[in-house]
């Protein structure tokens, strides 16, 4: 199956050029979705940039904002609900050009339907429990080693 937020960053690097990283915030989860490899300096301002647009943003309605980082042009667009993109481009990034093809192509793409499915958890790994006196059955390395210390505890070894 394809991941649809490589789609969302593919079509928005090739529809763009000027833009160095495409990222994708959830302002609901409070989580970053992808963050196309950016420096945590610019991740860190993507973060807070989405939060304070999440403050504002209206039911039914969109907000975005640019922001100039000196090394770097930010901006921001966050649907109401759904997710947010932050595009980061060069210095001195002429936005109101690229708002021309970003603007339409992030309405596209930042559906309720990318929304939910990201939002969507993730199935929990099946672990299987230790079986009394044996080792235990399926399941990660931590819960093994878990699994171990609380035996030799139990035990008094």
């Amino acid at each position: 199956m394809d991941d649809p937020v490589r789609h969302v960053l593919e079509r928005l690097h090739d529809a763009l050029e000027d833009v160095a990283h495409a990222l994708l915030l959830d302002p609901v989860e409070r989580a970053v979705v992808a963050d196309d490899g950016a420096p945590a300096h610019l991740l860190a301002g993507a973060r807070s940039i989405v939060t304070a647009l999440d403050a504002v943003v209206a039911t039914d309605a969109r907000a975005s904002a640019i922001v100039d980082a000196g090394d770097a042009t930010l901006y921001a667009v966050h649907l109401a609900g759904g997710l947010a993109a932050v595009l980061v481009g060069p210095a001195a990034w002429n936005v109101a050009l690229a708002r021309r093809t970003a603007d339409p192509l992030l309405g596209e793409l930042l559906t309720d339907e990318l929304a939910e499915l990201v939002r969507r958890p993730a199935r929990p790994t099946a672990t299987a429990a230790t079986p009394p006196g044996g080792t235990p059955g399926t399941g990660t390395r931590a819960q093994a080693l878990r699994a171990d210390a609380i035996r030799h505890v139990a035990r008094g070894d």
